[in-house]
């Protein structure tokens, strides 16, 4: 069980989901992992997205972000570490460089392939995609099914400018978007209160399996796309520096997947520690409190964060 909410507007895109991992035996829940990460930021030839998904936690025993990542980059080794150690983020070298509608597309084909009997992936795809010389907003939620059927929900393609959106995926969908959509209207929060916003609907709904800890991503139309947690709690992983094959421990708030993004920029001065990933055509991540301070001049980085018991006899679900 999870729950992913997601907000739309010409304004901006904000995606928070609950950070919990459990299986499900009968009607019991069992935690696997409290602060694991169920979005991926992508950076397409065309568009900047967030992806969450709720449903299977692993898909042929690797975590499912990592599949997607996977997928996305064209990266060869990942996908294939069951658990020993996963990237972070993954920058330079890209094999992929698709448009988004593209990359959609071969998500739906590859995903749904790994899926069996009576599992289900649910995608919430959300950012900004280039569009006659501007950028438009875009949302859509994709139901995969093993029999390569898919179940897709998209929004018009003009979008007034007081108009928003609501996405839910995991648990009871359309009642969540109903309740969420209702409270925005009644008292609409500032846009840069809605990371915390939705991370608080997600507690009130408190069904089981889904965790108080949020991700949330925050994509504007124009600025600095941001990764932050609700909590911030800290994790600890190794940093490998590609070029060198050295090693540097930082902290590291085991930020959500970030695709296609090409440099690492330090930390500055009074900036909470936070560090920025850009780009060639200057759209900028910042992974909000990630710690001790990064060297110059990384081009390509993997961090390594443990992830589930492998020896649990469980199967995760979301």
């Amino acid at each position: 069980m999870t729950l992913i909410l997601t907000f739309a507007s010409p304004s901006g895109i904000v995606q928070v989901g609950d950070r919990l991992v459990s299986a499900s035996v009968g009607k019991n829940f069992f935690p696997l992992d409290e602060f694991s990460t169920k979005q991926i930021v992508y950076r397409a030839s065309d568009a900047v997205v967030t992806i969450g998904y709720a449903g299977q936690a692993l898909l042929g025993g690797v975590p499912t972000d990592e599949v997607i990542a996977a997928q996305l980059s064209g990266d060869p080794t990942l996908g294939n570490r069951r658990g020993r150690g996963r990237g972070a983020i993954s920058m330079g070298g890209m094999i992929n460089r698709w448009s988004i509608t593209h990359a959609v597309r071969h998500l739906r084909r590859k995903l749904a392939s790994q899926l069996s009997v009576g599992q289900e992936l649910q995608l919430c795809i959300a950012g900004f995609k280039r569009d006659a010389g501007s950028f438009r907003p875009m949302l859509e939620d994709i139901i995969l099914k093993p029999d390569g059927k898919s179940e897709i929900r998209h929004t018009p393609r003009e979008w007034p400018s007081t108009y928003f959106a609501i996405s839910a995926i995991g648990f009871d969908c359309r009642r969540v978007v109903a309740a969420v959509s209702e409270r925005i209207k009644a008292q609409p929060p500032a846009f840069d209160q809605l990371p915390a916003f939705l991370t608080e609907q997600i507690r009130q709904f408190n069904a089981p399996g889904i965790g108080k800890d949020t991700s949330a991503i925050t994509i504007p139309r124009f600025g600095i796309i941001e990764s932050e947690f609700f909590p911030m709690s800290r994790r600890h992983s190794v940093l490998q520096i590609s070029d060198s094959g050295s090693q540097i421990a930082f902290g590291v708030e085991y930020h959500p997947w970030v695709i296609g993004w090409t440099t690492l920029k330090r930390p500055t001065a009074g900036a909470g520690h936070d560090v920025e990933i850009h780009d060639t055509s200057g759209f900028s991540v910042r992974l909000k409190g990630t710690g001790n301070e990064l060297p110059n001049g990384l081009l390509s980085a993997f961090s390594s964060v443990p992830r589930f018991n492998q020896s649990t006899t469980l199967d995760p679900d979301l």
